[in-house]
């Protein structure tokens, strides 16, 4: 992917939809989205989620909801982030959470107490610190 064709800061919004785990590097997407758009919003399965951690400990094996039907040998998922996870790398990558929101059953209780343990989907406004 190109982002050359576009000017610094042309965009008000770029967003990423549930695609960054399945990118090879990650790190290079959100340089160009931070490039073109005053704000990115991504949003990503968070792999901590609280029944994936109870899938994992009682059956032994990576998470089905969390792949989607698919098996770890053939899901696009190639980076398993948590919600925690994605805080540190935004702020290695320069990058400030304005907003989050947090989607799933739980997502109520992940906006208020334990995000990486209650949350199933995240969705982050971002922008450049």
């Amino acid at each position: 992917m190109s982002y050359a064709s576009y000017r610094d800061k042309q965009f008000d919004y770029a967003i990423c939809n549930v695609t960054l785990q399945m990118l090879m590097y990650p790190e290079l997407l959100l340089a160009g989205m931070k490039r073109i758009a005053k704000h990115q919003i991504i949003s990503f399965p968070n792999f901590a989620y609280l029944s994936n951690r109870f899938d994992l400990l009682c059956q032994g094996r990576m998470p089905q909801p969390m792949l989607y039907k698919y098996s770890w040998f053939n899901t696009g998922h190639i980076h398993q982030l948590s919600f925690r996870d994605f805080k540190e790398f935004c702020r290695k990558q320069g990058l400030e959470i304005v907003k989050t929101k947090h989607l799933g059953r739980l997502g109520k209780l992940a906006d208020i107490f334990w995000p990486n343990l209650f949350s199933r989907v995240a969705v982050c406004l971002c922008r450049e610190k």
